[in-house]
């Protein structure tokens, strides 16, 4: 429950900074710390399509979301631009099991399919 409130306190905090200098709330999206954002100046609302967003769970199996990635894409002006942010294991000895389980699943997108990581 704590977490969900602190997040909260982010998405409100961040808001009111950015609408102070004409920024709107793209999206966001959040797994348990993994947390990202993304703004547009007003002006450009109407050039932006195609917004989706997806997350990966590393954690436990896939079953816990203290390790993974989640990412935002969208277009606008007719160029596509993805934001990924991400918490991976760490250190050398876990690069081949990153890359394994990073390339044998899928994300989950915000439409609910599966996509090729």
């Amino acid at each position: 429950m704590e977490s969900v409130i602190m997040s909260e306190i982010w998405t409100t905090t961040l808001k009111k900074r950015m609408s102070s200098q004409d920024y709107v709330l793209l999206q966001s999206i959040r797994l348990q710390g993994i947390v990202l954002f993304v703004f547009s100046k007003s002006r450009h609302l109407k050039y932006v399509r195609y917004m989706d967003t997806a997350y990966l769970r590393l954690g436990a199996s896939g079953w816990w979301g203290n390790k993974g990635a989640v990412g935002i894409s969208f277009e606008i002006y007719d160029v596509t631009l993805c934001f990924v942010n991400s918490h991976l294991s760490p250190h050398d000895h876990a690069f081949k099991d990153r890359v394994k389980v990073s390339s044998s699943r899928g994300t989950t997108s915000s439409r609910g399919s599966r996509a090729a990581a």
